[in-house]
């Protein structure tokens, strides 16, 4: 569910002063942790969760001989918005991110004149459009050309798309009956993240190899529309936005539930309260007619 458009960040790593591959070992089994320069603080939550981040490096050496070139050596998005500390004289800062792509060897990918990397080339999280094409392409071009050059590297657990399309709001037409529910989803809606909730849709269809089940009555699209069910999940707040106030939104803040559970979730019970993701799925359970 990501494709090119969805790179909007790059940043420059680096290992032992150049000696070395900075995370080499990086998999696409999970998330890893990305390191910034402890005077780059201020630079660590500027990609939000879910945006791509083109990570380049230039080692001093490939397999004994020296080397001139800039490498691209991975795409990773931030899987929350947490600042994590580590005991790390000089790297004392990071994030979890998860591997979108990574070239096999490392080196396969060099920057063979395609790309400008003066602007971006200083540790701090930098803005794609820092990233100049040589070539003379816009933005989009550019990250057209970055993606292309992955290609054949990316993650293959996750859901490649030529184009990724916002599942709809399911709320449509004229409001009728219970409007309040109506407008506390379309508040949710309007001000949620997008990157940490694609992400997190990407992580639950990763982690149900390809299925993604109602987090309260376990509903599975697929069995009921076939492929056009693929990958369709509805992602609600455990707390929600429409309360007002900002906050950091986690991965495990946030529940994959199918459509009707959704709308149930943001009906008030009788004592005017709402139902958790554990209440609705432990009524569902109480009410189901076992036959």
């Amino acid at each position: 569910m990501f494709n090119h458009t969805d790179i909007k960040w790059v940043k420059n790593i680096l290992r032992d002063g150049g000696d070395g591959w900075a995370y080499e070992d990086a998999t696409f089994d999970e998330p890893f942790d990305l390191q910034w320069s402890s005077k780059k603080r201020g630079s660590v939550l500027k990609a939000p969760a879910g945006d791509i981040m083109l990570l380049f490096q230039k080692p001093t050496y490939i397999n004994g001989r020296r080397n001139y070139h800039v490498m691209l050596t991975h795409l990773v998005a931030p899987i929350d918005n947490v600042l994590r500390t580590y005991n790390n004289p000089g790297f004392e800062f990071g994030r979890k991110v998860l591997l979108i792509a990574k070239p096999d060897p490392i080196f396969a990918i060099p920057n063979l004149g395609y790309f400008n990397f003066f602007l971006p080339n200083r540790g701090p999280t930098n803005p794609f459009h820092n990233l100049v094409s040589s070539e003379g392409l816009d933005e989009n071009g550019t990250q057209l050309r970055v993606w292309n050059l992955f290609a054949g590297h990316l993650n293959p657990t996750l859901v490649w798309n030529s184009e990724y399309q916002v599942i709809p709001n399911p709320i449509s037409g004229v409001e009728e009956g219970d409007k309040k529910v109506v407008e506390h989803i379309k508040s949710e809606t309007a001000q949620r993240n997008a990157g940490i909730v694609k992400l997190a849709k990407e992580l639950a269809y990763q982690s149900g190899n390809g299925r993604i089940l109602c987090e309260c009555c376990d509903f599975d699209f697929i069995p009921t529309y076939g492929t056009h069910g693929a990958g369709f999940i509805e992602c609600h707040h455990k707390i929600p936005i429409a309360s007002g106030g900002r906050r950091i939104t986690e991965i495990g803040d946030l529940a994959m539930v199918c459509s009707n559970c959704h709308r149930m979730l943001h009906r008030k019970k009788n004592d005017g309260n709402y139902f958790t993701v554990e209440q609705l799925r432990e009524t569902i359970k109480n009410n189901r007619i076992i036959v």
